[in-house]
């Protein structure tokens, strides 16, 4: 079963250049749609996105974003 949600992430300076994102999709085969984003290095990051994917694979990729 397939499911996609609109989430939104806050990212505090020590991951804004970690590549989060990169694992969410190979690490759990999701995919994604960026609606909007605000990252500066050095400072918080804001990232609106479209997540979907398989539910299970779903569930851990919000488990590792926690």
């Amino acid at each position: 079963m397939q499911t996609s949600r609109r989430i939104v992430l806050h990212f505090p300076v020590r991951l804004v250049d970690k590549p989060i994102i990169f694992h969410l999709v190979k690490d759990y085969g999701l995919e994604f749609n960026i609606l909007k984003a605000s990252v500066t290095p050095k400072e918080e990051g804001l990232l609106v996105m479209e997540l979907s994917g398989d539910q299970e694979n779903y569930d851990k990729g919000m488990r590792f974003l926690t």
